[in-house]
């Protein structure tokens, strides 16, 4: 196991890799928490489709740029101000609800907390009503 480490600290250092820390793999994995139920709430509400929407819009901005097609590009520019404020009108049900559950207490960090001030109790898997529902498919 040491040579696997020196063998690391060596090629990190031949690809001039940065060091990596542990408080940088604990905020990799609190942004990646965090993108993902994300994603998860836009594509369980209404936003998923606004956002295909947008991104069928910066697809055409894109082709735009690479064709150099100025004037598309001059409008996409001067409205990006405006849009930046339309997502916000449009999103606004889903950012309020969104808001709603995470003072409701249902988003899922706490699920972080409840695993690290548990007091090492067992919890139950499966409440009876999930067994019964089980069950009930299998019949």
């Amino acid at each position: 196991m040491a040579t696997m480490g020196a063998f690391w600290e060596k090629a990190s250092i031949y690809l001039n890799l940065p060091k990596i820390t542990m408080t940088d793999v604990v905020e990799i994995l609190i942004i990646t928490f965090l993108f993902y139920y994300m994603l998860v709430w836009i594509k369980n509400t209404r936003a998923w489709v606004l956002l295909k929407g947008i991104m069928v819009i910066l697809l055409f901005v894109l082709v735009a740029a690479v064709f150099q097609m100025n004037t598309i590009i001059w409008i996409a520019k001067n409205t990006l101000s405006v849009a930046i404020t339309a997502i916000v009108i449009i999103f606004q049900p889903e950012i309020r609800k969104a808001l709603e559950n995470l003072g409701q207490k249902k988003f899922p960090y706490f699920f972080f907390l409840r695993l690290i001030f548990s007091k090492g109790e067992k919890s139950q898997k499966f409440t009876d009503k999930t067994i019964n529902e089980l069950v009930k498919g299998m019949l």
